[in-house]
């Protein structure tokens, strides 16, 4: 009895001195409330001899790989009924052995005591059975990589228990570390959108017409991608653009077994082969346009000098060597015209807009002028006048080559007016060329190569 006695308070000092490490320990407050800590306190019975309790938490974790192939991340979890299966057998075997080391030591010089034997056949008493479940809080899984898997890839998984833990339950786990090969990630389907596009350029620079062709497409594409491209106001030739593909209203994104994925969704398209205003024209044969442009303004001046003014009843006024003509119900006969260039430029944009290159004639007018009585003079008066006409909207090919003769059009307010009134060239140029200079190079074009187009006009009435 007496021994017995002794027993209990050594029982009761060992609980005490457990009790007064777990207060003194900051960090259990952080991995079991209080209430455990008194569970463990009271069941625990630290033996003379105690043998650790090894077991293995691996089959309790859970590893869930989520994502598409390539992208996948991994996460993990304890399996709750495994958990539950482990952490009995490991509170009865740490039981069993509580309650055999305690009968142990009741034996004074037993020597299966002192070995901390085992009694497997004499039931557990239900006082020595603890809630394990703070052991299993302060597990520990690492588990690297865990982003960028793919299928196929093996992870590391690391284990720890709470060391202080650990040393409370005299308990180890038997494995700490194994791997595991990744599965389950949701394929991806790459695809190129732009295999089999063709982009067809035509046009000039400053109008350009851009067809994206899908016939040569996959079904796929054609069905679930849309096309589009940069905009622009100019494509110059040289420089590039982009186009862009994206997924249609009708593609599913959430298929689950696979993913399609665009394995770029731009093009840069390099520009070529679009006709183009003239830079420069060196080297451009300008015969045709010029031709063209020389013979409408022949055309157009004549018949309005010889025909339409000469026949008409209205007020006109006309000036010659600064003298006022005024013809009202009175014939003017124009005689002896003869119409020549003056001068040719080409304007050029001072940046790269795309705007329009530009050629200007500037046209001399001589004629002699024969009426009745106006204002008192009679004689015949020689007129001297210039007149402007533009050319625009021709074009060349990227060899230089002229593709488009363009249009032709006069310059000035009024044509007609400076038709009928002479002026001096200096004076007209300053009126219809100095304008141009802010936003254009102008450069004279030397007119002896075409010396064969400008040939004075002469028509006599």
């Amino acid at each position: 009895m007496k021994q017995r006695s002794i027993i209990a308070m050594l029982l009761v000092l060992i609980v005490l001195i457990l009790f007064t490490g777990c207060e003194s320990d900051n960090d259990g407050d952080d991995r079991a409330d209080d209430k455990d800590k008194e569970k463990v306190t009271e069941a625990v019975k630290e033996p003379e001899k105690n043998d650790t309790i090894v077991f293995d938490i691996s089959p309790c974790i859970a590893l869930k790989f989520n994502g598409y192939e390539g992208m996948g991340v991994v996460s993990w979890e304890l399996d709750p009924e495994k958990q539950y299966a482990i952490e009995s057998l490991v509170s009865e075997k740490y039981a069993r052995r509580a309650q055999n080391n305690a009968k142990a030591s009741q034996k004074d010089g037993d020597k299966k005591g002192e070995e901390g034997g085992e009694e497997t056949d004499t039931p557990i008493d239900p006082a020595y059975y603890i809630d394990m479940s703070p052991l299993f809080y302060t597990l520990s899984c690492v588990v690297t990589p865990e982003t960028d898997l793919k299928n196929g890839d093996t992870v590391t998984v690391k284990l720890s228990l709470d060391e202080r833990w650990s040393k409370s339950f005299d308990v180890a786990l038997e494995t700490t570390e194994f791997t595991c090969t990744v599965s389950g990630l949701t394929v991806i389907q790459s695809i190129d959108p732009f295999e089999g596009l063709t982009v067809n350029l035509s046009g000039s620079e400053a109008d350009t017409i851009i067809k994206l062709d899908d016939s040569a497409c996959s079904d796929f594409i054609r069905n679930y991608v849309l096309f589009d491209y940069e905009k622009r106001d100019v494509y110059s030739n040289g420089d590039h653009f982009t186009v862009y593909a994206k997924w249609g209203d009708n593609f599913n994104l959430n298929n689950e077994e696979k993913v399609y994925m665009m394995s770029r969704d731009e093009m840069s398209v390099d520009i070529s082969g679009l006709n183009m205003y003239p830079k420069t024209i060196e080297n451009v044969d300008l015969t045709s346009t010029l031709q063209g442009c020389w013979e409408g303004t022949n055309g157009r001046v004549t018949d309005y000098l010889f025909n339409e003014l000469n026949e008409s009843t209205w007020d006109h006024v006309f000036r010659f060597n600064g003298v006022s003509l005024s013809q009202w119900h009175s014939e003017f006969v124009y005689t002896n015209m003869k119409m020549s260039c003056e001068k040719l430029y080409f304007l050029k944009p001072k940046n790269n807009t795309g705007a329009q290159s530009k050629i200007i004639l500037i046209v001399k007018l001589e004629y002699d002028v024969h009426g009745d009585e106006v204002n008192g003079i009679y004689d015949v008066h020689v007129g001297s006048a210039y007149l402007a006409r533009e050319i625009t909207d021709f074009l060349v090919d990227p060899q230089g080559n002229l593709v488009s003769d363009g249009n032709y059009s006069f310059l000035g307010s009024d044509w007609k007016e400076d038709a009928r009134n002479d002026t001096t060239f200096d004076t007209f140029y300053n009126r219809i060329i100095v304008p141009y200079i802010t936003d254009y190079i102008v450069d004279e074009i030397d007119m002896e190569k075409y010396k064969d187009v400008f040939s004075a006009k002469i028509a006599t009435e």
